[in-house]
């Protein structure tokens, strides 16, 4: 029984001893191989990932839109006018494939055809262009994800806040691709400010036969006009004007132009001069035009035009205008008018009836308005006629009769103003003169509102802090230097100020030191006139006054009175930038009884 037993278990476990507390399994051969084909196909797995990328990435597309290359103008697209502009166009390609014989044409004409007068002209790009017509560009090659930057150079004319569109087209040959494929990028533009200004200053009305003259101002940066010999100024003038007199003298009579390098300056504007005689019907338009035209560019830079309309001879009409006080109208102050009408006829005048417009409401008081005579201030109209004023009833031939009005400006200009703050006012008569009604106009009358200027000079041995500022003795002694400080305060002022000068003369008894201290402007000693000087080119509104502080030597050979003078004929001129009108100033003496 035994036997049979161990037999038995010899079959099963493969052993003739068994011994339960020892187990052996059976040896499991393929447990390797396994492991084997668990790596085999993991790396299988990552290298088909691999290949599957690369065949996704680096293959090339089927298809291209090119919507996936991007475009970046850098620069105004608020161009000043005939002012040249920097820009940069950045080429950017996020396509899945490198582009090649990358050509670039801007189509500069296209802004006249989007708007009735805005051009831009090709100044000079970094890349030079392939075309006479400095349209055409070739841009190279560009890689999968990199960039290129087209530096360029352009000048804008037209009118301010034109809007013009200007189209960059592209043409790229994707890499794999057997041809190539157009692209288009576009930019609107509104042109600002003009750079230079262009003005034609004469009459507006006139009688048949009568003798007018125009003055030709063109004003403007540097930048704006650039080359100016290659710059041409022409006039148009009707055929009812014939021409007596030219400044400068013309090269042909027939030809109104010339080069902007050959006219005279007058002050900062270049100026032309043409005078003649216009015959014309009443009630006729002459129209003269003006333009500044580039070399080589079609569309002018500038231009103005100047209607002068005739009228009766039986009767005229002017007005004039003055500031109360002094020179010049600034603001806050009040402006004086009067209208003449005179009747040069044979018959009476009746039942005249004087009209005048108000200027610009934003520049003065309407509280301040004082109409003598009995006039009355009716939609934007001054008004006087015969029910209100007894002598419009008649004015008998060769008299006169004269109407006075006032107002006065506002106190600072009004916030975002734009322009010149100029207040003008036309005249206009109209009548009955024996069996016919006639109506005459004025002249323009304008004024300009400049800028408040305040400022104060001083001159200190210790300043108001109580701090000594000079040296030696406080009172001059003869054969000892006395060093006193000059303090020149300039502001509050309410409009920007350009052409700055501020001018000293100096005694015989005194020198400048070299010890001065300002943050705005150059100091400078003019020898020859014994003169100092003080300028800068532009200085904003100012709500806190700047200083200018300098030093000066005072040296007597014998004693000084109080009343010696140190400094004197100071003076201070300016040009209000808004009006671009200039102002002077004159400061009191400084005497040796002024320091402090």
């Amino acid at each position: 029984m035994k036997s049979n037993i161990s037999a038995t278990m010899k079959q099963i476990y493969g052993t003739g001893n068994f011994n339960p507390r020892r187990f052996d399994r059976r040896p499991n051969r393929n447990r390797g191989r396994v492991y084997l084909w668990g790596i085999s196909i993991f790396l299988f797995a990552i290298i088909a990932v691999v290949l599957g990328g690369l065949y996704l990435f680096a293959r090339t597309p089927d298809s291209f839109i090119g919507d996936k290359v991007y475009f970046e103008l850098s620069g105004s697209l608020n161009p000043k006018i005939a002012q040249i502009e920097n820009y940069t166009l950045k080429i950017i390609n996020n396509e899945e494939v490198d582009l090649e014989d990358i050509e670039l044409f801007i189509d500069w004409s296209s802004a006249s055809n989007d708007s009735a007068s805005a051009v831009a002209h090709f100044i000079s790009s970094e890349i030079a262009p392939e075309s006479e017509a400095n349209n055409t560009w070739k841009l190279g090659s560009l890689g999968v994800g990199q960039m290129i930057d087209f530096n360029f150079q352009v000048r804008f004319v037209g009118l301010s806040k034109e809007k013009f569109t200007l189209p960059f087209k592209f043409s790229v040959k994707p890499n794999g691709f057997g041809s190539a494929f157009e692209l288009e990028h576009f930019e609107q533009f509104e042109l600002g400010d003009p750079t230079i200004n262009l003005a034609i200053n004469g009459p507006e009305v006139a009688t048949n036969g009568a003798s007018i003259g125009f003055d030709i101002l063109i004003t403007g940066d540097s930048l704006g006009f650039g080359d100016i010999s290659k710059l041409k100024l022409s006039i148009v003038a009707p055929d009812s004007f014939s021409l007596t007199s030219s400044q400068p003298e013309l090269k042909d009579s027939n030809q109104l132009e010339w080069i902007l390098a050959e006219l005279p300056r007058q002050g900062d504007a270049y100026k032309a001069y043409i005078s003649g005689d216009l015959t014309s019907k009443a009630g006729e338009e002459n129209i003269f035009s003006a333009e500044l035209v580039r070399d080589n560019e079609k569309k002018p830079i500038a231009t103005s035009k100047k209607t002068v309309s005739i009228q009766s001879a039986d009767a005229k009409v002017s007005i004039a205008v003055s500031p109360f006080q002094g020179k010049k109208l600034q603001w806050n102050e009040r402006a004086d008018y009067v209208i003449t009408i005179n009747n040069t006829s044979e018959y009476v005048m009746r039942d005249v009836v004087v009209s005048a417009n108000a200027p610009d409401d934003a520049l003065w008081q309407e509280s301040s308005l004082n109409l003598g005579n009995n006039g009355f201030f009716e939609s934007g109209q001054f008004i006087w006629d015969s029910s209100t004023t007894a002598a419009l009833e008649s004015i008998r031939p060769k008299a006169s009769v004269s109407l006075k009005f006032s107002l006065t400006a506002i106190s600072a200009p009004p916030k975002g103003f734009i322009g010149s703050p100029t207040l003008s006012v036309i005249a206009l008569v109209s009548s009955s003169l024996g069996e016919q009604d006639f109506s005459v106009q004025s002249q323009k009358a304008d004024i300009n509102i400049l800028s408040d200027v305040d400022f104060d000079i001083n001159a200190w041995y210790a300043n108001p802090e109580g701090v000594t500022v000079g040296s030696g003795p406080r009172s001059p002694q003869a054969g000892q230097e006395s060093v006193y400080e000059i303090s020149f305060k300039l502001g509050p002022t309410t409009s920007d100020l350009k052409d700055i000068e501020l001018l000293f003369d100096l005694s015989n008894l005194v020198s400048l030191k070299d010890e001065s201290n300002y943050s705005v402007g150059e100091l400078s000693f003019d020898e020859e006139n014994s003169q100092i000087v003080w300028s800068a080119s532009r200085v904003p509104a100012l709500e806190i006054p700047i200083e200018i502080r300098f030093k000066i030597g005072v040296m007597p050979v014998s004693s000084l009175s109080q009343a010696a003078v140190l400094l004197d004929n100071i003076k201070l001129i300016v040009v209000d930038a808004n009006a671009n009108e200039s102002m002077e100033f004159f400061g009191r003496n400084i005497t040796v009884g002024d320091i402090e």
